[in-house]
């Protein structure tokens, strides 16, 4: 039997691997991928674990073109009540300005390393040295 699937219903894995937290989410306490994403074994393959609360409550996958959202900004979070559906470009729109510490400051850095960029490519065609 491969591993992680010792357990035959991959949703009672799901159930007991979450605990609520005094925020109200529902963490995932088991594995984590780098990014904090829960995931969870089953079906010969790893699956993030809030796309599984959402399988598990709607007994279907997301639509194609559509992705699992955190209302709440918690990857760990599988609550299905801080879950929504979202285009991958609102998703992504909705994340850009959340202005975290490490975000912002990483933002900084590549605007910065763009505007070098823009300058060293604006010097080699030929033209003046200004940034637009």
């Amino acid at each position: 039997m491969p591993r992680g699937d010792h357990w035959p219903n991959w949703r009672e894995r799901l159930i007991a691997g979450q605990q609520e937290a005094p925020s109200g989410c529902h963490e995932w306490q088991r594995s984590r991928n780098n990014k904090g994403y829960g995931v969870i074994y089953f079906d010969g393959k790893l699956h993030l674990a809030h796309r599984a609360a959402w399988l598990a409550h709607y007994s279907e996958w997301p639509p194609e073109g559509l992705v699992v959202d955190h209302i709440c900004n918690n990857p760990a979070c599988v609550r299905i009540e801080h879950l929504r559906l979202l285009t991958n470009g609102d998703n992504i729109r909705r994340a850009y300005p959340r202005g975290d510490e490490k975000t912002e400051r990483r933002r900084a850095q590549n605007n910065e390393a763009k505007a070098r960029y823009r300058a060293r490519l604006q010097m080699k065609r030929g033209g003046s040295n200004t940034v637009v």
